[in-house]
């Protein structure tokens, strides 16, 4: 009995149009149809994100503690490669690119726990007359960025609101904003060498240069305390990294 509801929820004409598009877009559709009919598909997910315990000026305070701003100096030393790489391409420095990723998902360690495929199936099923088809890009973007990176779609974890990556891209970010950014022509969000890249893409592409809360907002949203997050957690891991330059070699 299921099995039949869950087949019925599918037969409708917005699952066909993500269907059509994808094939559109150059996926085969024996890959869209094995993945409109895995067993782990659910286009009635329950969300249970809430509203934060912490309020911004609490987080932003955990934020700038010491051993916090100290762990993103670190992730930056480790990856300064890829930092450097996207700074020389796109003019954003790597400590900016660090406070985003540390604002998103701390560095990797919270990427999210919805199937993203899922989150987008439910939302294009249950939105409204107007913003349906946005939902729908989405899950066509998502499918062919899986194909592409082959990966598993059903195994991409992220937000509830359908963002992954430790970046936190929406798939139709990833389409026009992801970069492959140590040349092995996949473009994973999860591995720093792309992360920091499409970080970068993301935010010159929005104006970084000339503003740097405006390509925040667009990232975000412009009505939270989210730039001053990123901006202040930049401005603590620059401060480390003119310390250490200061000392004796």
């Amino acid at each position: 009995m299921l099995a039949l509801v869950l087949v019925a929820s599918l037969a409708t004409p917005r699952v066909d149009y993500v269907k059509r598009e994808a094939v559109a877009a150059g996926v085969p559709i024996t890959t869209v149809e094995f993945l409109f009919g895995d067993q782990r598909i659910d286009p009635d997910i329950k969300f249970t994100a809430g509203k934060s315990p912490l309020t911004w000026k609490e987080a932003i305070t955990n934020l700038l503690k010491p051993e916090s701003v100290a762990r993103g100096y670190q992730y930056l030393r480790e990856h300064q490669e890829f930092a450097k790489r996207a700074a020389e391409k796109y003019g954003v420095d790597g400590a900016s690119l660090v406070a985003v990723m540390k604002v998103e998902t701390d560095l990797g360690s919270y990427p999210g726990d919805y199937r993203v495929f899922n989150v987008f199936l439910t939302n294009l099923i249950r939105a409204s007359e107007q913003k349906w088809r946005w939902h729908g890009e989405n899950l066509v973007n998502l499918i062919q960025y899986c194909r592409q990176a082959n990966r598993d779609c059903f195994e991409i974890r992220g937000s509830w609101a359908g963002a992954f990556g430790l970046p936190q891209f929406l798939p139709f970010s990833f389409t026009h904003y992801g970069v492959d950014g140590d040349g092995d022509d996949v473009i994973d969000l999860f591995n720093p060498a792309d992360a920091f890249v499409s970080c970068a893409s993301f935010l010159a592409a929005h104006g970084w240069k000339k503003d740097q809360r405006r390509a925040l907002a667009a990232y975000f949203g412009a009505k939270s305390p989210y730039q001053d997050a990123v901006l202040r957690y930049a401005v603590a891991v620059r401060a480390l990294i003119e310390n250490d330059a200061k000392k004796p070699a």
